[in-house]
């Protein structure tokens, strides 16, 4: 008897599970999807759609209500797929066009968004009020101020060594730096950037013969940069940056005086050009985006050669939270050898405090020297090593006049060397830790 009742329950089990099977059809997913979609329930509506295409029930209506579905509820990563998919199944259709227009824009994938107007009737230019012209398309200004928050003494200064070599701790600085966006393309944009550094520099440098100590040395920097950005296909871009710095430190030398007179000391600029190259791929997916980055550069007579990895993580499937991390190696050379190779890690999170501000949060941890940021567009060739910086970023759009306004702080912690140099080995003596704290205000236009 007990066997026969087993047997009976197991098979009214798998009677029901055969007919809950069978009633996944393409009617009835239809039928109650849409009464969901009428009834706005999204989170109704999505986990039926879903268990539909599992079923490989999969059509233009049951994409777009999906997408719909995510879209209401600001989860616009989630949504393109399924508007993607949508497309497939009828490119004409405007509804499913204007859906991943918007999800695009407010997933920060602006370069797809781009891409997509080409596909657009006049009819939908005209009713998203899109500007279709190619040109000059934005601009940008920035300036920043550095101080130093533990100055060094001229009066107890002593490098501890007798080789020849110098050693100099940033007092201040200022970094003016203006950049031009142009969109070549709906997938191409250039960007170009100017940047001027002025710097007061604590310097101390001596060799066999003589020694000088200057503790407001002057320093100034021209940066010239170049980068372009290729939409080379669905969430897929490409980026290359070519960043000129034109170093203008002063050196010093003693001349005897005439006739056996007072010898003098004199001051020249010695010019320095260096270079930096950065190549980078990256992929849109999903909730992520994946990049990987390669620099090459020579900055302060050495060579670097620097490898990312970067994850952005999008939790909400918008902007109102973001994580970025990036790791980097970097490897050294001075004089063809090998001199140091360390890990970077950057890690920035944001957040969206209330319309229209938001805040981010960032962290950079490791031996920052010679050191590639931002895809290029940011150098750090200090000569002395920041050990760790921490930043905090108000930003401000206004977006129907197409600005944003940018306000940041940032905190690092520093270490000074002498640098003694010889022909084959580059060695640092007499450590001096210091912090410094800078504050950064911009502006972007984005016509």
């Amino acid at each position: 008897m007990f066997k026969l009742s087993l047997t009976y329950i197991l098979l009214l089990f798998v009677f029901h599970t055969t007919i809950a099977q069978e009633s996944i059809n393409f009617l009835s997913i239809d039928k109650n999807t849409y009464e969901l979609y009428q009834k706005k329930d999204w989170k109704g509506l999505i986990p039926l759609a879903k268990s539909g295409i599992k079923k490989n029930i999969d059509y233009f209506y049951l994409r777009m209500r999906l997408g719909i579905a995510y879209y209401e509820q600001g989860k616009y990563r989630q949504a393109i797929p399924h508007f993607q998919k949508a497309l497939d199944f009828n490119s004409k259709d405007l509804f499913a066009q204007e859906y991943l227009y918007f999800s695009y824009l407010f997933s920060g994938r602006k370069s797809d968004a781009g891409n997509l107007i080409s596909k657009f009737p006049k009819s939908l230019i005209d009713k998203l009020k899109i500007e279709t012209k190619q040109g000059i398309s934005g601009l940008s200004v920035f300036n920043t101020y550095t101080w130093n928050t533990d100055p060094v003494s001229a009066d107890s200064y002593s490098p501890g060594v007798d080789t020849s070599g110098s050693q100099n701790i940033t007092k201040n600085f200022n970094l003016f730096n203006f950049n031009i966006e142009h969109q070549i393309s709906n997938r191409l944009t250039f960007y170009y950037g100017y940047s001027f550094l002025s710097k007061s520099r604590f310097h101390y440098s001596q060799d066999t013969n003589e020694a000088f100590l200057y503790p407001n040395d002057k320093f100034s920097q021209h940066q010239f940069y170049f980068s372009g950005s290729v939409l080379a296909g669905r969430g897929l871009s490409i980026s290359y940056t070519i960043h000129y710095l034109n170093l203008r430190p002063n050196n010093y030398y003693t001349q005897s005086g005439f006739g056996g007179g007072q010898s003098f000391t004199l001051r020249y600029v010695n010019p320095l050009n260096n270079w930096v190259g950065y190549f980078s791929v990256n992929k849109e997916s999903g909730l992520f985006n994946l990049g990987a980055g390669l620099a090459y550069s020579n900055l302060n007579e050495q060579n670097q050669f620097q490898k990312d990895l970067i994850l952005a993580f999008y939790p909400l499937g918008n902007l109102n939270l973001y994580t970025v991390s990036k790791i980097s190696h970097q490897s050294e050379f001075y004089q063809n050898k090998q001199i140091r190779q360390h890990f970077i890690f950057d890690q920035v999170v944001g957040i969206k405090l209330f319309n229209p501000l938001w805040i981010e949060m960032n962290g950079t941890f490791g031996d920052i020297t010679n050191y590639t940021d931002k895809g290029g567009l940011v150098i750090y060739n200090e000569m002395n090593r920041i050990k760790s910086r921490m930043a905090m970023n108000l930003i401000v759009p206004i977006i129907d006049k197409g600005l944003e306004f940018y306000v940041m702080y940032e905190y690092q912690e520093n270490e000074s060397y002498f640098n003694s140099t010889t022909t084959t080995t580059l060695d640092f003596f007499n450590p001096i830790n210091y912090s410094m704290q800078n504050l950064t205000g911009g502006i972007k236009w984005k016509f």
